[in-house]
């Protein structure tokens, strides 16, 4: 018999918990076994507490779908697009949209990547209090336009991108544990829910229309927009629709996500002076003065460990769902088919078991001899077919912005690290510092 999570009302289960606290309740999991119910109203939901379970079944997303809350909602704004589409339809996506993300492909990319950590930073004056998420986040949507849809944004869209996907994102977590008929009710959040779906889309809409009018490198046949638009699909040219859904998608995850990471690292680094120290000797011996590219990633090793712990504490993509599609067994446990699965990237990289003093910033627990954990217990981009393919872009876009900012500006640390707001990803809630030019 799989145990129930503790704490369930008699009509709500542990939605109470899940709404007001997901972290702290995810956390309590793993103690009760590899595999838990948790009962959100009327349906029941098995977390997979165990790498090896949640291995097993990201490797097998036919039998394992993408489904369950998270997906039915994500739909809503994202169509039948590579992120949420189901397993009939992915690996002919994917096959087309991969050549976009060709490891071949990322030191062409990290020119646009440097060159955009320039444009943004060049604003910052002395003395400045930053918004530290809404200027990562400008990095990362000019860094994504650019290169996949080889256009700009102007200051003002930027803006409406931003403050939209904040409402989407916060919009789609709420959806996730309310029933669809109070979507139609006029609420605020579902008021900006609905604007800023509107507005996004109108954005990249015409990204779209203007990288068709006006080729560029970074619309040719293997870049992303190319591939959307070209008309070798194998159900044919995809629709207008389509290819917006698919646009939409790769923006709103390698923006959003992207940005956390670096804002939760440049946090988390300059919150522990003995790291920041050290990661400043690394980088003025590595860049020389110079902005972070290509040919400085393999000697960015302290940097690099930084941004696999700050992937460990607060993975962006914390949370997602699967479905059973047929009668199946699971660690020793039957699942029947229509079973929904919960699969928590956080949880795993938070069982002291695994990651001891899980709560502690130690990017040396990736390079000093230790004991040794699973293999799949660090899964920030998921695993398996369903893995984010843009991985490698992300992780490189965070490494060259964290080397370049903390080599050429002082941050004021905040008094305390800043609380995770957990809601479609995990977002440091009101992070500003200060920022003053090194010297030299």
């Amino acid at each position: 018999m799989i145990p129930l999570a503790p704490g369930a009302l008699p009509l709500a289960g542990h939605a109470h918990s899940i709404i007001r606290n997901p972290l702290a309740f995810l956390r309590t999991l793993a103690p009760h076994g590899d595999v838990v119910r948790v009962r959100l109203g009327p349906v029941t939901v098995l977390v997979l507490c165990d790498p090896v379970l949640v291995r097993q079944a990201l490797l097998n997303d036919r039998l394992f779908d993408k489904g369950g809350p998270t997906y039915e909602r994500a739909r809503e704004f994202l169509g039948d697009s590579l992120s949420t589409c189901p397993h009939s339809r992915h690996r002919q996506q994917r096959r087309h949209l991969q050549p976009a993300f060709n490891a071949s492909k990322l030191p062409q990319y990290t020119l646009t990547m440097t060159d955009q950590i320039g444009v943004v930073t060049s604003t910052w004056r002395d003395g400045q209090r930053i918004d530290v998420m809404a200027e990562t986040k400008k990095i990362t949507v000019r860094v994504l336009t650019r290169s996949l849809f080889g256009t700009d944004l102007s200051d003002r869209e930027i803006e409406q991108i931003s403050r939209g996907i904040d409402d989407i994102t916060a919009g789609m977590h709420a959806r996730m544990f309310l029933p669809a008929p109070l979507d139609k009710l006029p609420t605020p959040r579902n008021i900006r829910y609905h604007r800023a779906n509107a507005a996004i889309r109108t954005i990249v809409q015409r990204l779209i229309d203007e990288g068709r009018r006006t080729p560029t490198a970074a619309s040719g046949p293997e870049t992303l927009l190319g591939i959307l638009t070209a008309d070798n699909w194998a159900d044919g040219p995809l629709s207008d629709a389509g290819i917006l859904d698919q646009a939409v998608s790769f923006l709103l995850a390698g923006m959003e996500t992207t940005a956390e990471a670096m804002a939760w690292a440049l946090c988390l680094a300059v919150q522990h002076p003995g790291i920041l120290a050290r990661l400043r000797a690394e980088t003025a011996e590595v860049l020389a003065g110079r902005p972070a590219q290509w040919e400085h990633l393999p000697d960015l090793k302290l940097t690099a460990s930084i941004v696999n712990e700050t992937l460990r504490m607060y993975p962006g993509l914390w949370i997602t769902t699967r479905v059973a599609t047929a009668d199946t067994q699971l660690g020793g446990h039957l699942i029947a088919s229509g079973t929904h699965l919960l699969i928590s990237p956080y949880l795993l990289h938070h069982r002291s078991d695994i990651y001891p003093d899980p709560d502690r910033f130690d990017p040396d627990r990736w390079t000093s001899p230790g004991p040794s954990r699973p293999r799949d217990a660090f899964i920030p981009f998921m695993a398996g077919a369903r893995k984010c393919m843009a991985a490698d872009f992300a992780v490189t876009e965070v490494v060259l912005a964290l080397a370049t900012l903390v080599d050429s500006w002082e941050f004021t640390a905040p008094l305390r690290r800043p609380q995770a707001a957990a809601a479609a990803t995990l977002r440091p809630k009101g992070l500003r510092m200060r920022v003053t030019r090194r010297e030299g």
